[in-house]
């Protein structure tokens, strides 16, 4: 069994047996398996960290 969660709505834990059920039921956003040992991922650290990521790859970019 795999643990997913919505890398966008961020709302419930998904189990599915196959790494192919990776669109989430609630806004057809992407899952990605998570490890249940570790805290739910909190969604506005999630964002900062995908922004400070974004900002960082049109730093190199630009290069």
């Amino acid at each position: 069994m795999y643990k997913l969660q919505c890398t966008s709505c961020h709302t419930k834990w998904y189990t599915a047996n196959s790494m192919t059920d990776m669109i989430c039921e609630n806004c057809k956003g992407e899952l990605i398996e998570v490890d249940e040992n570790f805290p739910k991922i909190d969604p506005e650290r999630f964002r900062r960290q995908q922004e400070m990521m974004m900002a960082q790859n049109k730093n190199t970019d630009s290069e």
